[in-house]
This record gives C-alpha cells, structure tokens and sequence, in this order.
C-alpha cells in the first residue's frame, strides 16, 4: 500500500502563520496578535477549499482536480508545472500510485541561497548601546535612556508585525526583510521572497547544499519564478 504522506510529490497543508511563527518568534504581543489574525484567515480559507472541494468532487467529469492551487489543504503537485493541482485521493485511490517518489527533503537551513536577517544581530548591538546610556544615566539620576530601550522594542515588534503581515498577504516585499531569512535565488533587487513563502513545503527544486557546480545552475536561475512559489 502506497501512502501519499510518503511521497515526494505529496503537498500537506502547511499554514503560512505557523511557518511565520516558526522563523520571526512569537514573543511580542504586536506580533501574536497578528499572527491570530493571519491564523483566523486561514481557518476561513481552510472552510472555503473544503466546500470547493465538496463542490467539485459532485461533478461527473473525468480527471477532476482543484480548480485553483490550495493554500490550506493536501493536494498532489505531481502536474503542478501545468497549473494541475490534483486531488490526492484520486490520484491514489487503490494505494497503488505509480508515480510515488519517496521524500527528498531540501529545508532552507541547508542551502545556500538562504540569506539569514540582519534584524537580530543589530538590535543586540543597540540593545547594548542602550543599556549602557540607561546605566550611565542611571548614575547621573536621569531616565532618558530607559525610554530608548523601550520605544526599541516597541519598534522591533512592530516591524516584526509588517514583516509578518506583507508576507502573508503579498507572499513578496519590496524591502529586504530584517526579521525573516529570505531567498537569494528567487529574490531580486526590489523582490525579496521569504523562505517560508518560496521553500513551503521544503520541496524547493532550487535547493543547493553546495555539492553543486555553480555555472549553468546560475546562469539559468534568473529564468525561474521569483513570487507565490511554495514548494
């Protein structure tokens, strides 16, 4: 019996706001709040494929499949180059698929394209900074600096909230993010696309560990999508 969870071609639901969680944090309380309200847009999105599927799957038509690609749930992605997003259920139907693929697992961690923030580190460097004027104001009965390090972190969860918020629902940005690793191959000068938007489901056909020649493989990567890729 062959099960579609263990093949290569297999696409979970993997919803944005947990991935998101996964690589910004959840620690500030402008953040969270906007990761619920990205988790409850989901929930709803989740409903509405449900329903479409329910819908299609009443049609007596041959070779039925999603009429457009799902974001919250299981699909298979074997035709996903032609813009086919077919029903795993089908496709698998007597567990005896013969296109299963076992799982080659290419994460963001390894590959070298991955660009990891530069938001974390600059904020401890300013964080010290501050504590050392909040120290020495401190010995001068001043509390300026106490302020400093508040509004800081007040900005950080804010930008971390935006960065959160454009991804979700551009899946892009125009400015290189601060707080969320980015694609080197599928970004471009004034495109940045996240890893948790271009490596979804860590399938990312682009993925190099460095084992790699470096020559046609670049050469070529700019003919490649850059945006609303979730592999």
């Amino acid at each position: 019996m062959i099960r579609c969870e263990t093949c290569q071609h297999f696409r979970p639901a993997r919803p944005l706001s947990q991935l998101l969680a996964r690589d910004i944090g959840t620690s500030e309380p402008a953040l969270l709040s906007e990761l619920n309200k990205i988790a409850q847009d989901e929930r709803e999105l989740a409903d509405a494929e449900a329903s479409l599927k329910v819908e299609v799957l009443r049609l007596d038509e041959p070779e039925l499949a999603w009429w457009i690609r799902p974001e919250m749930s299981d699909h298979c992605a074997l035709d996903e180059a032609r813009g086919r997003y077919q029903f795993h259920e089908l496709r698998n139907a007597d567990g005896r698929c013969d296109q299963h693929q076992a799982i080659a697992s290419r994460p963001c961690t390894s590959c070298r394209h991955r660009s990891d923030p530069a938001g974390p580190a600059d904020d401890q460097v300013k964080f010290a900074r501050y504590a050392q004027l909040a120290a020495d104001a401190a010995a001068l009965e001043k509390g300026e600096s106490n302020d400093l390090l508040s509004k800081l972190t007040e900005q950080i969860a804010a930008t971390k909230a935006y960065e959160a918020v454009q991804v979700y629902y551009t899946r892009r940005s125009l400015c290189a993010p601060r707080y969320l690793p980015m694609c080197k191959a599928r970004s471009a000068p004034d495109t940045y696309v996240t890893c948790c938007v271009g490596n979804r489901h860590d399938r990312c056909e682009l993925h190099d560990d460095g084992s790699k020649s470096g020559g046609m493989f670049d050469a070529f990567r700019g003919l490649l999508p850059t945006t609303g890729v979730t592999r």
